[in-house]
C-alpha cells in the first residue's frame, strides 16, 4: 500500500512539476521541484524517486523531471514516545531538571564533550547507540547517496530538534527547557554542520 502511495504522490508531482514549468516558458529554469521523501526511511525515498509503477506513462523515473528530493531529519523524535515514558518520566525530577539526560540522549556526549552511552540505549532499545543527531547524520548520507544516484540535489523542507510529548506535563516542561537550553543551539549546529558535510544544500530549520 505504501509503495502505491508513494508512486501516485511521485506521478502527480511530476505532472504538477511539468505544469509548472511549462507555464513559465522561457523562465522554467526559476522553478524548482522537489519530492519528498522521508528521513528515515530510505525504501520511502527511493520508491517517489523511481516510481516504478508510473514511470513507463511518463517517459522515465520520476527523479528525471524533479531538481531535488527533500526530507525532514529531524532529531529525536522517540524521546517522547510512548514506549520510553517510563523511564524519560523520571527525568524532570533530577536536580537539573533533566537536562543532562535529555542531552546524553540527544547528542551521545556529556556536557563537557566527552563521549557517554546514551540513557535510553540498551541492546534490545532500538535506539541509537551513538545519540539521536548521530541517527540522523546517517539519514541524511544515506538520502544524499540516493539523491545523487538519481541525479537530484537534496535539501531539507524542515528539519530541527523533535521534542514533543503528547502526555503535557513536567516532561513537556522538560522539553520546552531544553529548547531553550545553550547545549540545543550546539546541538542544532551541530546538526547543520553534518548537513553540509554530507552535501545537502537548502536547509529550512523549524520550531514548534
Amino acid at each position: 500500500v505504501w509503495q502505491l502511495r508513494m508512486n501516485w504522490y511521485a506521478y502527480r508531482s511530476v505532472q504538477l512539476c511539468n505544469i509548472m514549468k511549462a507555464e513559465f516558458g522561457d523562465q522554467a529554469s526559476r522553478v524548482k521541484c522537489a519530492l519528498g521523501g522521508q528521513a528515515s526511511s530510505y525504501t520511502v525515498s527511493e520508491w517517489a524517486l523511481s516510481c516504478d509503477l508510473a514511470r513507463n506513462e511518463l517517459g522515465g523515473k520520476c527523479s528525471k523531471f524533479v531538481d531535488a528530493l527533500a526530507i525532514g531529519p529531524y532529531f529525536g523524535y522517540y524521546l517522547g514516545a510512548a514506549a520510553h515514558a517510563g523511564t524519560v518520566n523520571d527525568w524532570p525530577n533530577e536536580p537539573d531538571g533533566g537536562m543532562d539526560k535529555v542531552f546524553r540522549e540527544l547528542t551521545g556526549t556529556d556536557a563537557a564533550g566527552n563521549p557517554v552511552t546514551p540513557p535510553l540505549y540498551t541492546p534490545s532499545s532500538e535506539t541509537p547507540k551513538a545519540g539521536a543527531i548521530a541517527d540522523a547524520k546517517q539519514w541524511i548520507v544515506d538520502s544524499k547517496k540516493l539523491a545523487t544516484a538519481h541525479g537530484v540535489s537534496l535539501i531539507a523542507y524542515e528539519s530541527g530538534q523533535h521534542l514533543i510529548t503528547y502526555q503535557g506535563g513536567a516532561v513537556q516542561k522538560m522539553f520546552t527547557e531544553a529548547n531553550r537550553h545553550p547545549r540545543m543551539g550546539a546541538a542544532m549546529a551541530r546538526h547543520i554542520e553534518d548537513w553540509k558535510a554530507a552535501g545537502g544544500e537548502l536547509f529550512v530549520p523549524y520550531s514548534y
